[in-house]
């Protein structure tokens, strides 16, 4: 839509509309007529206008303006409009230096916009220029109105504080890039100068002072952002500091000192900083600040005193150690107890920050290292003390009336104050575990005890609980104790599920001392099972009882007897998501059994779950969905078993000729036997019934994968049951599941010449029905993605176990495999892309030592090469995207490495094509990109050339984006 000119008086009405309307659609309609207005030519001279009207909101609008279209249009000025443009800005910023702060900050934005911009060619000494201008412009506005005089100081500090900000913003690349961060570098020591000089002297207007101060203190936080060094900000500490304690300037000075004292480099010059901070945090005015807020029970007046105290303790936690006997350090711990301790602090507050270097600094003596250990004992014994009523539930009918993010920041913080008393734990060791267990002790043995009354014990097990990592497993002390009679044997087994919980939690924890100490297993056990079916307390102990039987598994196996009558006793009543934990906990035990004792506690384990698959298969023929989720869950448990049984260090198997020999030797039992029938029958019946079910085949696949994983193949499905499942449910319904179960099978059994001609007859049925029926065309490729993905998958597979497999298939197949795998190539959908970039760079760098296979290879190389090239060009040029440049690039490497002369006349066929593969790159860069790959060995500069490459031919060679 054409605009034609307007009148300022006419934006200055929209303007009016904008701010002062009521109704929200004159405000949107109004916000679209001068978001179209400063799109238009005339605008430049309109924002001047505006910034000459009375009206504030016009003023704004002007200035915003200046700033949009120097962003915008940049590229459309001429040089004179360039010029004129900052002429213009730096009038109006002295001319309006007594005006309103926002229409300055948009001012100071519009010239850092402009300068970011001129930056080298027009404008290269920007911040100089800047400084002089507004000197120059106070002096002759003085001049002609003594009366008036224009305070020039806030637009200063604005602009620079703006510049390192923006700086810091901007996607600046090259030659700019350097020039503008040249310009900050070279005007540190005027930046401050000028602060060091404001922050120092006082103006005789005091609300001007203030505005001042605080605008001084933003624009230091702002250079330390960028990056000053510490060097050069020192000699501005002690204003800062002076300014700390000061109401109007306390949160200005606190943002400032945070930075400061955040600097990557500042532990270097601790003992020259640390004096001053530590006078600061620790004078009267400090301590008072601390003993109204505890008073009073109102955090807000120390808030920023403890951020300060805690950003401290985490950068100098080491020279806290070193100087822990002096006074101020002394003082500075205890305010922090207090902080620590404060009822209000559960969001922000944050612990001593202490590490576990006390004393053992080689600058202090023995003596002093003692004395140091010993004055530390106290503090953090004191902090843990603290920090476990800190982490109590409140009451319950407290509890109940918290907002439920309130309930999450709680247990945010309780992880945080986790990691502190773990800490503390490093410098009291059995004092704090002595503590702990004597206190849970004394607190679950409370004569009276109210049952309901149940936080303070639970705040105990927790701070238990967070030390467990370093508990020594074979502290023989204090930990029988708390897990014999005296606390667990009298722990609740009803209600109280917070409770319950981390007493269920803390048996997890401490998995490890349980297995050095074998006579708690099964009192711990006791408690863990009945708690498996309590709806509110399953879920911990189920990954309780997962912990416990991964590492006890030896002490369990010896009474297996016990465990698995006490999963009788359970096991009915276990929700299914822990049941499978349970499930595959159990067998976690049984695998470690002799394998003539691993039967009978395997089938009771497993015969209620196979009369249950059975069960569902016999009703689920008339009415398959009523019975789909019961089909589901119980396939579900017998991957968890599956999964269980297998040893925890076992990764795939793959049988060779003497490991079948030695598996047919292997004396099958006749539980087994039927174990394996079962299965083999339950299998096939499912994909029977539910073959067009998803949900269903997958989980079957998922149990048939792991079984094919399992060294002891108790509950594996034959090898040939498998092959007619893949082939016979394929046929019927293409699940993608199905292939990777096919690929799984190569994978195992590919390299035993025993299987070759059954999974050649597999892949040649995949083949035709993948490629015949589901993706006969790119577009079906596009559509079905994931089978795209699971067949490339089989196929790359192929190659690396069983290559001779795929290259005896029938000559018309091989040829379709080659066209699909090409076709992948130029795919969008990532999954698929990954697939086929992976297949092919498996299949361009094979190599065989047999002659007559090798010249084959190169023979199928020779027929498709060219295609092959081409795909990789076209993607490497920018049909695919970006992420895909280095991976396609290995897959190029490798062919041209390999058929280096026909590499050569494939490339110089398509690149003499016009537009290949972009119309960005001209004939002499594609002839120096074939030349660059063709003549470098290096996969470092080969990568390097073809990015390169990549980013000339998508146009993105001056831009920031194209070298991220």
């Amino acid at each position: 839509m054409a605009y034609s000119a307007v009148s300022v008086a006419q934006i200055e009405q929209v303007i009016s509309q904008l701010y002062g309307g009521a109704d929200p659609q004159f405000q949107k309609s109004a916000q679209e007529y001068i978001q179209n207005f400063q799109k238009q030519e005339y605008a430049w001279e309109l924002a001047s206008q505006l910034l000459a009207s009375q009206s504030v909101n016009s003023q704004f609008i002007g200035a915003h303006t200046f700033q949009v279209k120097i962003s915008r249009d940049w590229n459309t000025l001429s040089l004179e409009k360039k010029k004129w443009i900052r002429t213009e800005l730096l009038g109006w910023i002295v001319q309006l230096s007594n005006g309103p702060n926002v229409v300055i900050t948009k001012l100071c934005l519009s010239l850092t916009a402009y300068a970011l911009q001129a930056v080298p060619d027009i404008w290269s000494n920007f911040i100089s220029d800047f400084f002089e201008t507004l000197h120059s412009g106070a002096l002759a506005a003085s001049a002609q109105n003594p009366d008036r005089p224009l305070h020039v100081e806030l637009p200063l500090l604005e602009f620079i504080t703006v510049v390192p900000e923006e700086v810091l913003r901007a996607d600046l690349i090259g030659e700019r890039k350097a020039k503008v961060n040249q310009e900050l570098i070279d005007e540190i020591p005027r930046v401050l100068s000028t602060l060091k000089s404001l922050l120092s002297s006082y103006q005789a207007h005091q609300e001007r002072d203030i505005q001042i101060k605080q605008k001084c203190l933003r624009c230091l936080q702002s250079w330390i952002l960028y990056g000053v060094p510490f060097e050069s900000l020192y000699p501005l500490i002690d204003d800062v500091i002076n300014l700390f304690p000061i109401d109007f300037t306390n949160d200005s000075a606190t943002e400032v000192l945070v930075e400061f004292l955040s600097q990557p480099r500042i532990t270097s010059y601790q003992n020259t900083v640390c004096g001053k901070i530590l006078d600061c945090l620790t004078n009267e005015w400090a301590r008072t600040q601390i003993m109204t807020a505890v008073n009073d029970a109102n955090e807000a007046p120390a808030r920023n005193l403890c951020r300060l105290m805690t950003t401290f303790g985490d950068n100098f936690s080491n020279y806290l150690a070193i100087h822990f006997l002096r006074q101020d350090v002394m003082i500075y711990l205890e305010m922090m107890l207090m902080f620590t301790g404060f009822p209000e602090s559960i969001a922000d507050s944050d612990v001593i920050p202490m590490n576990d270097d006390n004393g053992e600094n080689a600058s202090i003596t023995l003596q002093e290292a003692q004395k140091i250990r010993e004055a530390s004992i106290v503090v953090f014994r004191r902090l843990s003390e603290i920090l476990r009523s800190k982490v109590q539930y409140p009451p319950d009918n407290e509890w109940s009336e918290w907002l439920k993010d309130i309930k999450e920041r709680f247990k945010i913080y309780r992880r945080d104050v986790g990691d502190t008393i773990m800490n503390s734990y490093y410098i009291l060791r059995n004092q704090m575990l002595a503590f702990l267990v004597d206190l849970a002790v004394m607190q679950i043995n409370t004569p009276g005890r109210d049952p309901s009354q149940w936080q303070d014990l639970e705040s105990t097990l927790f701070c238990l609980n967070s030390i467990a990592e370093a508990v020594d497993h074979k502290e023989d002390i204090f930990l029988p104790s708390l897990f014999g009679t005296d606390v667990y044997e009298k722990l609740p087994t009803q209600g109280n599920y917070r409770l319950r919980n981390t007493a269920l939690s803390l048996i997890g924890s401490y998995a490890e001392w349980l297995k050095n100490h074998p006579g708690h297993i099964s009192f711990v056990m006791n408690y863990i099972v009945p708690a498996l079916s309590d709806p509110e307390t399953a879920l911990v102990a189920s990954l309780s009882f997962k912990e416990v039987c991964d590492v006890c598994r030896d002490s369990l196996a010896n009474n297996i007897d016990e465990l698995m009558h006490m999963y009788i006793v359970v096991g009915p009543h276990i929700q299914p998501r822990e049941k499978q934990k349970v499930i595959e906990s159990l067998a976690d035990v049984i695998q470690t059994l002799p394998p003539e004792k691993m039967p009978v506690p395997l089938s009771i384990v497993t015969d209620n779950i196979i009369q249950t698959l059975r069960d569902a298969i016999v009703f689920g023929k008339q009415n398959p969905p009523q019975y789909k989720e019961i089909a589901i869950t119980h396939l579900e448990y017998l991957t968890c078993c599956c999964r269980g049984i297998q040893p925890p260090d076992d990764e795939v198997i793959v049988l060779d000729e003497n490991e079948q020999d030695s598996l047919k030797n292997v004396d099958i039992s006749l539980p087994q036997t039927r174990l394996s029938n079962a299965l083999s029958e339950i299998s096939s019946n499912i994909t029977e019934i539910w073959y067009l079910d998803n949900e269903v085949i997958e989980c079957l696949c998922k149990f048939l994968n792991t079984g094919i994983r399992t060294t002891a193949n108790l509950l594996s499905v034959p090898f040939d049951m498998i092959i007619s499942i893949i082939r016979i449910s394929y046929q019927r319904s293409p699940h993608s599941c199905l292939l990777d179960t096919a690929a799984q099978v190569v994978t195992v059994f590919g390299s035993n010449s025993r299987y070759g001609n059954e999974i050649r007859n597999m892949l040649g049925e995949i083949t035709t029905i993948t490629i015949q029926q589901y993706v006969r065309n790119q577009a079906d490729m596009e559509r079905y993605p994931d089978l795209v993905n699971s067949y490339l998958t089989i196929l790359t597979k192929s190659l690396q176990k069983c290559p001779m497999l795929l290259y005896t298939l029938p000559s018309e197949l091989f040829n379709n495999i080659m066209k699909f795998s090409i076709a992948g190539l130029g795919l969008q959908e990532r999954l698929a892309l990954k697939s086929a970039v992976t297949f092919m760079s498996e299949f361009v760098g094979q190599h065989y030592e047999d002659e007559q296979l090798s010249k084959g290879i190169e023979n199928v190389i020779m027929t498709y090469g060219m295609e092959i090239m081409r795909e990789l060009i076209s993607g490497i040029g920018g049909k695919l995207p970006r992420s895909f440049v280095i991976s396609l690039s290995h897959v190029l490497y490798k062919m041209t490495g390999r058929y280096i002369e026909a590499s050569r006349e494939w490339l110089n066929t398509l690149l003499s094509q016009k537009d290949f593969p972009s119309s960005h790159v001209d004939l002499i860069t594609k002839q120096n990109f074939a030349k660059a790959i063709l003549g470098t060995r290096s996969l470092q500069r080969y990568k390097e050339v073809v990015t390169e490459f990549s980013i000339k031919c998508r146009d993105l060679e001056d831009s920031a984006y194209g070298r991220s």
